[in-house]
C-alpha cells in the first residue's frame, strides 16, 4: 500500500510511515523517508533554476550510510553551481565517514563538459583530503573531454594538466589515469624530464607480479641513464622483487636497454 501511495501522495505515506514506526520499532520508516525525498529531489532537479543550495538542503534529508544509489539526470540547470553542491556533499562524507542514500552519477561529468579545469581541480583537492563523492571520479573528467572534444584532445589536455600540477597532484593523476591512455598522454608532453617521471610513476602504478606492462613503460623513458635514476630514487622496491624472484626475462632486459648488473648496482644505492 506504501509503494503505491508513495507514487500519488507521498506526504500522506510519510505520516502513515512515522505511525507505524511509533507502534513497530523495527518498522524501515529511513526506506520510505528516502524515498519520500528523491521524489522531491526529482521534482527540483527539473527545475531550470535549481540551486546548489537548495539541492543540499534537500539531500541533507537523506539517511546515510555505507553506500549510495546512483541517480540519473539528464540535464543541470545552467547556471548550476556544482562546485558549491559537490564540496557540501564531501563535506559531510569527510565528517561522518558516510554517503547519502543517493547521488546523481553525472554531476562531474557534466561539470567538466563546461569546466574540465576546475572539475579537475576539485577532484584533485578532494582526493588530496582522502575524501570521496559516490560516481564522481576521473574516468567522468575523460569522458567529458573526449565528447566535446576529441580522444586525442583529452590526451593532450590532460599532458597539459601533469605540466601544470605540483608533483604531489601529478601523481594523483597518473594514478587516475585508465591504463589504456598512459603512453598516449605521456608521449604529449612535451617535456622530457617530466614526461620521464610521468613514465616511471604510471610503470610504478603498473607494477605486479607480472612485470611486462612496466617494463614497456620504462623502456620509453628517454634515456638509460634517466632509467636507472628513476629505478635508484623510486622504483627500487619492485625491480629489487623481480630479481629476486628471477621475474625479468631475456626479452625483459632487451626491452629495458639495462644490463642486470647495471640494476643490481641500482636497487642496491
Amino acid at each position: 500500500m506504501l509503494e503505491e501511495l508513495l507514487k500519488t501522495d507521498s506526504e500522506r505515506a510519510l505520516v502513515m510511515s512515522e505511525s507505524y514506526q511509533s507502534e513497530y520499532p523495527d518498522w524501515k520508516h529511513t526506506e520510505v523517508v528516502d524515498r519520500h525525498v528523491k521524489g522531491k529531489i526529482k521534482k527540483a532537479w527539473a527545475k531550470p533554476d535549481a540551486t546548489a543550495e537548495e539541492m543540499l538542503a534537500l539531500f541533507s534529508e537523506l539517511h546515510r550510510g555505507n553506500a549510495s544509489g546512483g541517480s540519473s539526470l539528464g540535464t543541470y540547470p545552467e547556471n548550476f553551481d556544482f562546485q558549491k553542491f559537490l564540496d557540501g556533499v564531501a563535506s559531510w562524507n569527510k565528517a561522518d565517514d558516510k554517503q547519502p542514500g543517493t547521488m546523481p552519477t553525472h554531476a562531474l561529468e557534466t561539470w567538466a563538459c563546461r569546466d574540465p579545469q576546475a572539475a579537475a581541480r576539485w577532484l584533485l583537492t578532494i582526493s588530496k583530503e582522502n575524501v570521496s563523492v559516490p560516481f564522481q571520479d576521473w574516468d567522468d573528467i575523460a569522458t567529458a573531454v573526449t565528447a566535446t572534444s576529441g580522444m586525442e584532445s583529452y590526451h593532450q589536455w590532460a599532458a597539459d594538466l601533469l605540466v601544470q600540477a605540483s608533483e604531489k597532484q601529478s601523481n594523483k593523476i597518473v594514478d587516475k589515469i585508465e591504463k589504456r591512455d598512459t603512453l598516449d598522454i605521456a608521449f604529449a608532453i612535451q617535456d622530457t624530464s617530466l614526461r620521464d617521471r610521468t613514465l616511471q610513476r604510471m610503470a610504478d602504478r603498473a607494477a605486479g607480479p607480472d612485470p611486462s606492462q612496466a617494463i614497456a613503460l620504462y623502456a620509453e623513458i628517454s634515456t638509460p641513464e634517466a632509467r636507472i635514476s628513476g629505478i635508484e630514487q623510486n622504483s627500487g622496491y619492485y625491480f629489487r622483487k623481480w630479481l629476486e624472484e628471477k621475474s625479468l626475462t631475456a626479452s625483459d632486459w632487451q626491452k629495458l636497454g639495462l644490463t642486470e648488473d647495471q640494476v643490481r648496482a641500482a636497487v642496491k644505492k
